[in-house]
């Protein structure tokens, strides 16, 4: 083969060339090593005479060496009708990316990913060319590729269809359009690759996509740095290598051996920090495909329960709820600039199908997202994986301890006012919410209520307490409105918890508490939702309240009946694998006759399952009984400081109870 003097004439002269390759070689470095294994040459007795003259100029190689090889290699397309060609196979088959080829001028770079990846598809689709020239160009291409790199591929396509990688063929994993997947925190992310990779010296770079949703769906771009698994802590001995005797060993050749080893390293494709998900054998497709799905079901509004697995596995015994809306949470935490139309990068239409967009779509979207607690009143960060459908707890209204008559009034009134939709009142928008005001001594079931209205409605609770809302009555308009926006916009039953200090009557001096109750009253008005009230005050409560309130039930005291239903409400939900339920049955009667409200009796049972659990022991009545004598101490001590009376009795007394 001649050389050639000058490439650029040589290619204008020969209009036929298809490709031209070009190789860069280390001379030095090699010279360097071929060097050592040069010998002195022993002269004869006749060349003694000349020895001093030739004899640092005679040496030979005690056997032949390898050629050098190239460390790297670039390929150039050149033919029009290659390039023709081409274009012409991705009009065929989609797959085959016809710009890969051109993005850098037709410059291609060894290992020729695109080649790696499209050469199958190329080689059946060029079948299907008409232009003879356009064939004979391609299968030029072709042959080159599988002379010199057949080996090389093949190699690759071994170790990929048994789940194994070298740091080799790394670069090879990642082809264009292809689902990859990486974990972050135990959570799997997934993308879309987009082109070919960049190699580096020990690491691969990669361009992904994903998409993201805060209201309107987006893609992200973002580059990946894939680094190959570190083995610098375990050195290779040479002798392993089987290159060199372990006598020519220095610095410099110690590293380049190392650093072919590294090369020739194989490990599981799963054990790169990111790889595509084809490769995946523990089922992540499945979870990111459900969580994605779980997003796409959120995507509008969605009222979802949060499980999240302890550090043993198990999941929560109390699961929080949270409203996952991300336009509210948008327009909450933005201001009118960020409040402009976002990029929709989706397409008109598809948000509000049914069925998402795609699988990998599904597969591509993120992690978390924003939801607002209903038990702090907060927006936090969710893992959407750990979001589940609410279990509503339709039996608790009915183990109310409540007189049947007016549970059935309560149940009646929720349950035709979530269906309804017409108003009753003369002026529109007036008068078309459900307010019921629940009042009577503390413990006597209030609360428990307005909970299990909202399991029975199947609704999110919203609890608000005086300590929410402040005193100033600005403050407490601006505040109260939006609570019931937000009541009405996620259909909440909004509960004002302990809601004396709004109630209560207005009088000719305190000018401020006046300004609340009127604040209240306003507010109210026009508030179309279910809004109950709980009060253990009603002797101060201001008269104009009354034509505002629906229905007032009155709770009173327990009797020992009410405590009896209680007691054997608490003791049948317990475990017997950590309970004497039996022996707690038989007890029902003993238990009773003490004189506690509800929450007494829940708090009881609490601190005695923990006494248990401190002891070791099952739990039991002598429990209860240790439990009970200390708290029935505490509430004769405040029946002296009261005069000897009841709690009951003292509130009758100030007139604040019946």
């Amino acid at each position: 083969m001649n050389p050639i003097a000058d490439v650029d004439e040589h290619i204008e002269d020969n209009d036929h060339v298809s490709i031209v390759i070009y190789r860069t070689y280390y001379c030095y470095e090699y010279h360097e090593n071929i060097q050592r294994e040069f010998e002195r040459l022993k002269l004869s007795n006749h060349h003694v005479r000349t020895a001093p003259q030739i004899r640092p100029y005679l040496f030979a190689l005690r056997e032949d060496m390898e050629v050098a090889t190239c460390v790297s290699e670039e390929m150039t397309l050149l033919s029009h009708d290659l390039k023709a060609a081409l274009q012409e196979l991705e009009d065929i088959d989609s797959r085959i990316n016809y710009e890969s080829f051109m993005q850098d001028d037709w410059d291609l770079t060894a290992p020729y990913l695109q080649l790696y990846h499209f050469r199958d598809l190329i080689r059946q689709t060029t079948l299907r060319l008409t232009n003879v020239e356009e064939q004979k160009h391609v299968d030029v291409l072709l042959s080159y590729i599988d002379e010199a790199f057949g080996d090389d591929y093949a190699e690759a396509d071994s170790l990929f269809a048994k789940g194994l990688v070298s740091q080799k063929h790394h670069s090879k994993l990642f082809g264009p359009n292809e689902i990859v997947m990486t974990m972050k925190d135990g959570q799997p992310i997934a993308s879309v690759s987009k082109g070919f990779p960049k190699t580096g010296p020990s690491n691969v770079t990669l361009y992904c996509e994903d998409w993201s949703f805060d209201g309107v769906f987006s893609i992200n771009g973002s580059e990946n740095n894939i680094s190959w698994p570190s083995t610098s802590s375990e050195i290779l001995p040479i002798v392993d290598l089987n290159l060199f005797p372990l006598k020519y060993d220095n610095v410099g050749t110690k590293q380049r051996l190392l650093k072919r080893g590294q090369l020739l390293e194989i490990l599981p494709i799963v054990d790169l920090n990111l790889f595509p998900l084809k490769y995946d054998n523990v089922g992540i497709k499945q979870r990111l495909l459900k969580r994605g799905k779980l997003l796409w079901n959120c995507r509008k509004r969605g009222y979802m329960s949060y499980r999240v697995p302890d550090s043993g596995g198990d999941p929560q015994t109390v699961y929080p709820r949270y409203m996952v809306d991300m336009n509210m949470y948008r327009q909450m935490h933005s201001n009118e600039e960020e409040l402009a139309p976002q990029r929709d990068d989706l397409g008109p239409g598809s948000f509000e199908r049914e069925e998402a967009p795609s699988e990998t779509f599904l597969l591509a979207l993120q992690t978390t997202i924003q939801g607002f607690g209903f038990q702090d009143k907060k927006w936090r960060t969710l893992t959407i994986e750990y979001l589940h459908d609410i279990d509503w707890n339709i039996k608790a209204f009915d183990r109310l301890v409540l007189k049947h008559h007016k549970k059935e009034l309560v149940k009646a009134l929720v349950t035709v006012h979530v269906t309804a939709s017409a108003s009753t009142d003369v002026i529109e928008g007036k008068g078309n919410g459900l307010i019921m005001l629940l009042h009577g001594g503390p413990g006597t079931g209030k609360t428990l209520t307005a909970e299990s209205v909202a399991e029975l409605s199947s609704k999110p609770l919203y609890r608000v307490t005086c300590g929410d809302i402040g005193t100033n009555p600005e403050d407490v308009e601006k505040y109260l409105e939006a609570v019931l926006l937000i009541g009405k916009l996620w259909g909440c039953i909004v509960l004002l918890d302990e809601a004396d200090v709004f109630l209560e009557e207005r009088s000719q001096t305190d000018l401020q508490r006046n300004a609340l109750v009127s604040v209240f009253l306003r507010v109210l008005e026009y508030y179309e939702g279910i809004l109950i009230l709980t009060t253990n005050r009603v002797g101060t409560f201001d008269e104009a309240f009354k034509s505002r309130i629906q229905l007032a039930i009155h709770y009173p005291a327990l009797d020992e009946k009410g405590r009896w239903e209680i007691w054997s409400n608490f003791i049948n939900s317990l475990k017997r694998e950590t309970a004497k339920v039996d022996e707690l049955k038989l007890k029902l009667d003993v238990l009773a006759r003490s004189k506690l409200n509800g929450r007494q009796i829940r708090n009881t049972v609490k601190t005695a399952m923990q006494l248990a659990e401190f002891r070791k022991e099952v739990l039991d009545y002598t429990h209860f009984e240790r439990v009970l004598e200390v708290a029935d101490e505490f509430e004769k001590y405040i029946d002296d400081t009261h005069g000897g009376a009841t709690d009951d009795e003292f509130a009758k007394a100030q007139n604040i109870r019946a």
